[in-house]
């Protein structure tokens, strides 16, 4: 079968690319033909002097993006500059899959929202959802955008989201129910063909997205509390006292993960990446209305007490630094994945 992907497969998010990277390779497995559906969300221009400087910056990790997406990404389809030009001229598929990722977060799809919902093509069209995100706890927009996005769904044939926030917004707000499944990165428990062999590094590991203050006042606390170093694994610029590596590549970001002695995000995909291998971690909570797909995931394999409420507060409970035990979490893990490739495959071979 002839299937079109659209998902956020422009973002140099390492978690972006890879639930991109995970989508086709699970789809390609199941036999199918894939291409991603080229639209993308709008993107800041570098200009002017800052945007001299941000390129010198980050020149090299461009390169290794754009290295990445040409090796393991499938075929895109010409470039559509916007929703009217892809429903004048959409792309001749049998069937139409959206996900995973906050794609249907109206705040970062913005004028593109309705393609993300699949609001193109042929009505025959099979139209599915994988694991579909709104990325906020609730739905909070105005009653024109929900009238258009109900339209769109009730197109659906099968609709799966990636937390349970998914499933009670689509059911409360648009009267549709739906199914959980894992984010496409964990319907694989390695990516040994990415990274090649791992190697143990004894070092605590930051990949911290909300880098704020607090962050940077209370990490050297961490570093005495643990007597490891510490490494930045995602800030532009060194820090002292602190190991440091320049934006890395997908495969080094998974490396250096899979090889830390402790995790401590606030990602998504810095926790499933962290839980795919066994590493112990802990999640910061942002509090900015977004956590739940972390928190939704946690609660799902019984590990809510590795969320904190600050990076400080590591340093006054010593809880964090027992080890995680995977022999009770993988079995959650393992039916976790096998009822999402069973979605999966039913949905496309009905």
């Amino acid at each position: 079968m002839k299937i079109g992907l659209l998902t956020y497969h422009y973002s140099v998010n390492n978690g972006a690319m890879l639930q991109a990277y995970a989508t086709a390779k699970a789809l390609k497995e199941l036999g199918h033909d894939v291409f991603i559906v080229d639209i993308r969300q709008s993107e800041p221009k570098r200009t002017g002097l800052t945007g001299m400087i941000v390129k010198l910056v980050y020149g090299k990790h461009d390169r290794e993006v754009k290295k990445f997406k040409e090796r393991h990404y499938p075929p895109l389809t010409r470039h559509y500059y916007s929703l009217a030009e892809l429903r004048n001229n959409p792309p001749l598929v049998d069937c139409l899959i959206v996900g995973s990722d906050q794609v249907w977060n109206p705040d970062i799809a913005k004028e593109t929202l309705l393609a993300y919902f699949l609001d193109f093509g042929n009505k025959d069209i099979k139209r599915i959802s994988y694991a579909s995100s709104f990325g906020v706890s609730k739905w909070d927009y105005d009653s024109s955008i929900t009238a258009s996005v109900k339209r769109a769904l009730d197109q659906f044939s099968y609709l799966s989201v990636r937390e349970e926030t998914g499933v009670r917004i689509l059911n409360e707000v648009f009267n549709l129910e739906s199914k959980t499944v894992v984010d496409p990165t964990m319907l694989f428990d390695n990516y040994h063909q990415l990274t090649g062999k791992v190697r143990e590094m004894n070092e605590v590991v930051c990949y911290k997205l909300n880098r704020t203050k607090e962050f940077f006042d209370n990490i050297g606390k961490v570093k005495s509390q643990t007597h490891l170093p510490v490494r930045l694994l995602n800030n532009s610029y060194p820090v002292k006292g602190l190991r440091y590596t320049y934006p890395p590549s997908v495969e080094e970001w998974i490396r250096r993960i899979a090889g830390a002695k402790y995790v401590i995000t606030d990602s998504f995909h810095g926790v499933v990446f962290s839980i795919l291998y066994q590493r112990n971690f802990v999640v910061i909570k942002n509090n900015n209305g977004k956590d739940s797909r972390m928190l939704d995931l946690l609660a799902s394999i019984g590990l809510e007490q590795r969320v904190y409420e600050s990076v400080g507060s590591l340093a006054v409970d010593s809880k964090w630094l027992l080890p995680i035990d995977y022999t009770r979490v993988n079995p959650k893990v393992e039916e976790l994945r096998r009822h999402s490739w069973e979605f999966l495959k039913n949905a496309l071979n009905s």
